[in-house]
């Protein structure tokens, strides 16, 4: 198993976790009214920021999972080393947001509630691990087929 295949793992199954957040939270956005007026840069009175919380967490665990499975399928050999490495990305990303973002966003007249940051790399990460054992386990038994043949 070489090292490239393991990195292109690790990167283009937190691209696709990355892609699926985006989208997730364009659709959310524009569902509970909380994206930033583009004049004002502020987000309408009515945003239902709480919904668009709880939308967002339940997200992330198939955005974890979809990526992490797509991960466990380029490193194929080796499948919990990608999968390792996306969780460590999200903790060490998704921890520090947490921590540092409440104040940007109330700057934009969001009031988000207090649960929701600390939930979104916890969920994500889970999602992750879900994904990456859903994966390792399809690897395994694609494996064992082929071998038998």
């Amino acid at each position: 198993m070489s090292t490239g295949r393991l990195i292109a793992a690790l990167i283009v199954g937190f691209l696709v976790v990355q892609v699926a957040v985006m989208v997730t939270n364009g659709i959310g956005g524009l569902m509970f009214h909380s994206m930033p007026d583009p004049e004002t840069k502020k987000i309408s009175a009515d945003a239902n920021t709480p919904g668009m919380c709880a939308w967002n967490i339940a997200w992330y665990l198939p955005a974890g999972a979809i990526g992490a499975f797509v991960a466990t399928k380029i490193a194929r050999a080796r499948p919990w080393w990608p999968v390792i490495g996306m969780a460590g990305l999200i903790v060490l990303i998704g921890v520090p947001y947490a921590i540092f973002a409440p104040p940007m966003y109330r700057e934009f007249g969001a009031d988000i509630p207090g649960w929701c940051l600390p939930l979104l790399p916890l969920t994500g990460t889970l999602g992750v691990l879900l994904g990456g054992w859903l994966g390792a386990c399809c690897c395994r038994r694609g494996n064992d087929a082929s071998a038998a043949e």
